[in-house]
């Protein structure tokens, strides 16, 4: 991780990480290095373009070096980059420091009143911040302005700044360094706050003549300590690395006497004054008492007098608010706003910058996970594994096919998907020329306060959902629900989820709107070949090539449970439907029965000369059919008394079985492409099918026992009616070979996966593409339906369980 990253550049041997140096100092004591051995820090003006990709439009002096405002010509965005001093450079500890608090500003992740630290880059191996650009000037000049003498705006950017401050000491930053000139705010009043002590080095100077001052507002300078002197609170000033919570709430403290009085209190921070009565920088402004009593708090001697959190502050001048104007601040309360999948996006664009491209795979994986539908991330993935090459061309095509179906609105997936045919045909690139890629894609933060009212919109919205459902007005609830949902792309929303799951039980389902992907269960390492749910409970088992049959909870932090031992390959798997046993097939042809909820042995067995192929319950659990590579079928009663056992040679190896009614007739796929319908309990084979061209590798019975489902290596689906054995639809579903299907219980939708990594649902009366899914790993081995009649399991090569949730437009009588 960045962590890492960042040790490797403060080492004493010469170490280099995307060109950044740190060489060992041979003169000057081991806290510096000689000037002669400092590389050199490269300049730019307006015009110039940074690495290729950032324009310079405009170059700023700050307390760290030079800051670059540029144009990122990929994205369209300004960028402020900022450079150290030679200073900065020749003190090893300064750089460590400064290294390790980059590190905590880019993990700090994304907030709507923190200024976001995308990555730290080497260029001429010098270390260059590349921190969010914010275009509306920061408070010091708000204040010079006049621009705080107005009561409500200065009260909602000191409500800002708190939140802002929150959710820093949530994540146990302090800044140590809070001042005017480091709460920065947009053009549209939205404050952003800095510097989180990464640009303070020791022996910095101010600008004016090179020597610390302290002369207010216009003129704070960084000196040789964590913080800046007239902004530094008492303990602050006794000791810079040991300070906590409160020592923020007294810098942000005389930061409000400057905006509400136009002046501090007391010019020595140091010592303890009798703090004087706060009096409004504009005449016939009166504060309300409590908003006097906020500034007193705030910038009391004693740490332990003052605010112990922001959190507590706020809600005072929140009071403060309301006593002035009769309502609450609009911006009281941050409400909904989750950016957890932003941050992490924004990760793994710096892992990648920083050449940790596995990294930030991962990265995007766990940001996947938190919001399926994040359009920055979906695209990302898909570029990565491009520009691994380590994943079939036309496979990323239908990794980026998926993506436009999936709902989520991503407007770089045209410039991507025209790359990729350019690869596909070939075209030959000068030999002296890189490849050249499109750009990853950061989440921008937002610069609005319409942030704010997003989340007070949609916090309305859940409540009226709620309203809604309890007074039973069930389609006014669900049409809220869906217009709502459909806009934030189905994504999991716990109570969006929880209201649709209550519908469900009062409602018929018409057609599908959408696909959420529900749950992730981690991988396993080997291929989910064999997967089945357990009917009645929270249990999955999922079995492969490495002899594991693993049993575990959907509750991802309960422990899994492997049942018998690592040996045989699995080569079969089936639950009976009451949920009591659980049967597997090896490739010795073994077949064994155990108890499917605690994994006890129950009987084993050779069946078959050659690997078991398929297996299958009745629906009630009393019979258990096994099909062999040696073409023999056996089924075997599971009740009481001596076990019976039916066997008929078939054309090839049996590589599917099923019961596909009530009346307990059974299917069977061959690998010669053939379907046998077979009387009960395999009495009498009573029609063979010339099916598919290729090994029938999957059927699927539909709930209501009418129809069933083949899929076939020869990449089609077809849909069968039972009872007269006529073919009702043929669909050409997959480019690669098909892996598994699943008829769901709605018994229209039919679920194809591929070990091409795609799941493709259809309507099976119309043979149309319902959606298009993404596994996001390395294939699709095996389907099953899942806890609820609305979901299913898919398992993939890596050993990782999917649960995806179908969303249906319901109806109400």
């Amino acid at each position: 991780m960045l962590s890492q990253i960042f040790n490797k550049l403060t080492r004493r041997k010469a170490t280099s990480v995307n060109g950044i140096d740190k060489k060992t100092s041979t003169v000057g004591g081991p806290d510096s290095v000689p000037s002669d051995q400092l590389p050199k820090i490269p300049t730019w003006k307006p015009g110039d373009t940074i690495r290729s990709r950032y324009k310079v439009e405009n170059v700023m002096s700050g307390s760290m070096g030079k800051v670059y405002i540029s144009e990122h010509l990929g994205w369209g965005v300004k960028i402020a980059i900022k450079s150290p001093r030679p200073e900065v450079l020749a003190d090893r500890e300064g750089m460590k420091r400064i290294l390790k608090e980059a590190n905590s500003w880019v993990r700090m992740g994304m907030h709507p009143n923190i200024a976001s630290c995308y990555y730290v880059l080497g260029i001429n191996k010098i270390p260059h911040l590349f921190i969010e650009y914010i275009d509306g000037g920061d408070l010091s000049e708000w204040i010079k302005a006049g621009r705080c003498r107005n009561l409500r705006t200065a009260l909602t950017l000191a409500i800002q700044f708190c939140h802002g401050m929150e959710y820093t000491h949530k994540k146990g930053i302090i800044h140590r360094d809070i001042k005017p000139q480091n709460i920065l705010i947009t053009k549209n009043s939205l404050v952003k706050i800095t510097d989180f002590g990464i640009l303070l080095a020791r022996g910095d100077k101010s600008e004016e003549g090179g020597v610390p001052v302290d002369a207010g507002v216009d003129s704070e300078a960084t000196v040789g300590f964590r913080g800046t002197p007239g902004y530094a609170s008492p303990e602050q000033l006794r000791n810079a690395h040991d300070v906590d919570r409160p020592s923020d709430i007294f810098s942000f403290g005389l930061c409000l006497w400057v905006m509400l009085c136009g002046k501090k209190p007391f010019i020595n921070n140091a010592i303890e004054h009798q703090i004087p009565t706060p009096t409004p920088v504009v005449p016939g402004i009166k504060f309300p008492r409590i908003l006097k009593d906020i500034l007193v708090k705030s910038v009391a001697y004693n740490p332990q007098e003052r605010y112990q959190n922001f959190e507590e502050m706020r809600h005072d001048l929140n009071e403060a608010y309301k006593a002035a104007f009769k309502t609450a601040c609009p911006y009281a309360e941050l409400s909904n706003i989750d950016l957890r999948a932003d941050s992490l996006n924004n990760r793994a664009v710096s892992l990648f910058e920083l050449g940790e491209a596995n990294e930030a795979l991962l990265c995007l994986q766990k940001t996947l996970e938190i919001n399926d539908k994040l359009p920055e991330a979906v695209y990302n993935r898909i570029l990565l594994q491009y520009r691994s090459g380590k994943t079939r061309l036309p496979r990323i095509l239908r990794q980026i096919e998926a993506a436009k179906k999936s709902g989520a609105q991503i407007p770089w997936l045209h410039e991507l998907e025209t790359s990729v045919k350019k690869s596909m045909m070939g075209d030959k690139l000068d030999g002296n020329r890189k490849a050249e890629y499109p750009d990853l894609r950061l989440c921008i933060p937002k610069n609005s306060l319409e942030i704010f009212r997003e989340g007070q919109l949609y916090l309305s919205i859940q409540r009226n959902v709620l309203d809604h459902l309890e007074n039973k007005r069930y389609q006014t609830c669900h049409d809220v629900l869906m217009t709502a949902w459909k806009n934030k792309g189905f994504q999991k929303d716990r109570i969006f989820n929880k209201v649709y799951d209550q519908l469900l039980r009062v409602c018929s389902k018409k057609r599908i709107l959408g696909v959420q992907r529900f749950l992730t269960l981690k991988a396993t390492g080997s291929p989910a070949t064999s997967l089945a749910y357990i009917p009645g409970t929270k249990k999955i088992v999922s079995a492969g090539p490495d002899g594991k049959i693993i049993l575990r909870d959907f509750d991802a932090s309960r422990e899994v449970k492997i049942i018998g031992e690592e040996g045989l390959a699995v080569t079969a798997m089936a639950v009976c439907p009451k949920g009591k046993h659980l049967a597997v097939g090896t490739e010795d042809g073994g077949v064994t029965v155990y108890t499917a909820q605690s994994g006890n042995l129950i009987s084993s067995g050779i069946a078959h000369n050659g690997a078991t192929l398929s297996l299958a319950f009745d629906l009630r659990g009393r019979q258990l059919a096994s099909g062999g590579a040696d073409g023999i079928m056996k089924v075997r009663n599971l009740s009481a008394g001596p076990e019976k056992s039916i066997a008929f040679k078939e054309g090839g190896g049996v590589s599917a079985i099923t019961f596909i009614n009530k009346h307990h007739d059974m299917a069977t796929g061959s690998d010669d492409g053939s379907i046998r319908l077979w009387e009960a309990s395999g009495r009498e084979c009573t029609k063979i099918l010339e099916a598919h061209a290729m090994p029938v590798i999957s059927l699927s019975p539909s709930i209501d026992g009418l129809r069933f489902a083949s899929a076939s290596k020869d990449r089609y689906l077809n849909i069968w009616d039972q009872q007269h054995g006529r073919c009702l639809k043929t669909i050409k579903a997959h480019e690669e070979a098909a892996s598994s299907v699943l008829f769901l219980q709605d018994n229209r939708t039919v679920v194809s996966g591929c070990e091409d990594d795609i799941i493709k649902l259809w309507d099976s009366e119309t043979g149309e593409c319902l959606a298009i899914l993404d596994g996001r790993g390395d294939g699709i081995y095996s389907l099953d339906h899942g806890p609820k009649p609305h979901t299913f399991l898919a398992g993939r090569k890596d050993g990782a369980i999917i649960l995806w949730m179908i969303i249906y437009e319901l109806q109400f009588n």
